[in-house]
């Protein structure tokens, strides 16, 4: 009797303690050395918990500003994405003895951009390998025989139910790739404005910091071009653009002023961008500073990280008409509409060190929260300095917003 209940029990539970992982470093990833399956879960279950606190902040956010509810949505949905992302990861290597997950120690402590290339990669063979895996049943029926007859765990037929589940879940509306559309939307006009207004929301995986985010444009369209919803070629440069400029995370005013320079009809008057991390822990950062490390000691087990968002806003002071310095805009003594963006003096900002910052993002404005479970912030004090501080309790309430 206890082969066949343990065999059911291993068929719906998935669970092999005797698995080893085991990682290497070598000089193009920055690998976490898995040594146990316990500290592949352990990374796998503190970041599903870190975005599960983001989107409850952002929750309680859309519950008490009406104004920013819109915006809440949009960021839970992105989120969400990231959600769904890892617990496909998770099946990918909970049972793969050869391959190991790779994340970035060294600085955003996310998973390393390569983990998203071979997802993408992936995709392109979804239905090739559910087919070649054959129906889900017919794995347990086999797991639940080589159970009965060996008496041990059948390590091939747990791989391949893991990765049927994984390619299974290999889903482009759910998952979070390099690039993840958004949705365009019509503003109504400005007062006094014969420009049509419209907003639109994209996220991308950075390749450079292995980190996400997420962006937000407000912008006006000439009134004598094709509109933007009629989705004729018109609209298709402009999503080409947003593509183009809105996969990678340089500088915030450099995409900013990109999407300005190259869609004539196109003014962009509010952009921002929220940066989704680093993540510190203990655990599964490197470099972090002993200060830091002692603050997240205090945490209990699998919740000691703090979590940093960043919000990067780029906002126009108006348009101006420049030459067309191109040879055929010479000819044509043409000239263009250009955004002036505000970026501010060092006159304007109170710290030196804060006007760095706004100088190297070409930013207008940069606002700064970290989240962390309540037990750290109760010993945190000024190490962070005026960043605003956003903790979780025990039952996932969020206080600090």
């Amino acid at each position: 009797m206890y082969p066949l209940f343990y065999s059911i029990y291993m068929v719906y539970n998935f669970v092999n303690n005797d698995t080893v992982f085991i990682m290497t470093e070598d000089n193009i990833f920055n690998k976490v050395h898995l040594e146990c399956s316990d500290e592949y879960a352990k990374y796998v279950s503190k970041m599903l918990l870190a975005f599960e606190m983001l989107m409850n902040v952002y929750s309680v956010k859309e519950s008490r500003d009406k104004e920013a509810s819109e915006e809440s949505k949009v960021l839970v949905y992105y989120i969400e994405k990231l959600l769904y992302t890892f617990e496909t990861l998770r099946y990918k290597y909970l049972h793969n003895p050869t391959d190991f997950l790779k994340i970035d120690k060294s600085h955003s402590g996310f998973i390393n951009f390569s983990e998203i290339m071979e997802i993408e990669k992936d995709i392109l063979f979804r239905e090739e390998k559910l087919e070649s895996f054959g129906p889900e049943y017919e794995i347990k029926q086999r797991m639940v025989k080589h159970m009965l007859r060996y008496a041990q765990h059948p390590k091939k037929e747990l791989e391949d139910i893991s990765q049927r589940t994984y390619f299974e879940r290999l889903d482009l509306e759910k998952l979070f790739l390099f690039f993840n559309p958004g949705q365009l939307i019509r503003l109504g006009p400005e007062e006094g404005s014969t420009c049509r207004r419209y907003s639109y929301h994209w996220a991308c995986y950075d390749k450079s910091s292995n980190m996400p985010y997420i962006y937000f444009i407000e912008f006006e369209q000439d009134e004598e071009s094709i509109p933007l919803e009629d989705d004729d070629e018109n609209a298709q440069r402009f999503y080409e653009v947003i593509r183009t400029e809105g996969s990678r995370a340089p500088a915030a005013g450099i995409v900013a002023r990109a999407i300005d320079q190259r869609l004539d009809d196109i003014h962009p008057k509010i952009f921002k961008r929220i940066c989704v991390g680093p993540i510190h822990s203990i655990h599964f950062s490197e470099g972090i500073e002993e200060s830091l490390q002692e603050i997240l000691s205090f945490g209990e087990e699998g919740k000691q990280f703090v979590f940093h968002i960043t919000e990067q806003f780029v906002f126009s002071e108006g348009s101006h008409v420049i030459s067309d310095t191109s040879m055929l805009g010479k000819l044509l003594g043409g000239e263009k509409i250009r955004e002036k963006f505000y970026l501010p003096k060092p006159t304007n900002v109170d710290e030196y060190a804060q006007f760095n910052e706004l100088d190297e993002q070409k930013a207008s404005l940069i606002r700064k929260r970290i989240l962390m479970p309540y037990a750290i912030h109760q010993h945190v004090d000024d190490h962070f300095g005026d960043t605003r501080l956003i903790s979780f309790n025990l039952k996932g309430i969020i206080n600090g917003i």
